[in-house]
């Protein structure tokens, strides 16, 4: 959920500002230099972060095609295991005193 606010945020910080420059280069612009650095950067040291790609292409994507809707995963299943965690846990410590 982190991973996908991260972006979002992010694209509400390009639309702003495209609202305030009235276009999208600037932004476009600077999306291109970020791959660029970035691409230098795994050269040199070997790593790759697959996420900040993923940001990367759905930011790009969004400059493309403004109507995109970027996709907002949410793990349900991680999420429903921590909760009822949570809850047996409070339940144990409860029972205790």
């Amino acid at each position: 959920m982190r991973q996908s606010y991260s972006v979002f945020r992010e694209v509400i910080a390009d639309d702003y500002a495209i609202q305030q420059t009235g276009t999208e280069l600037g932004v476009g612009q600077a999306l291109l230099k970020l791959i660029k650095n970035r691409t230098q950067f795994q050269k040199q040291t070997k790593f790759a972060v697959s996420f900040g790609d993923r940001a990367l292409n759905l930011r790009i994507q969004k400059i493309l095609n403004p109507t995109y809707n970027i996709p907002f995963n949410v793990p349900l299943i991680p999420i429903v295991t921590s909760a009822i965690l949570m809850l047996v846990l409070m339940i144990m410590l409860n029972l205790n005193y």
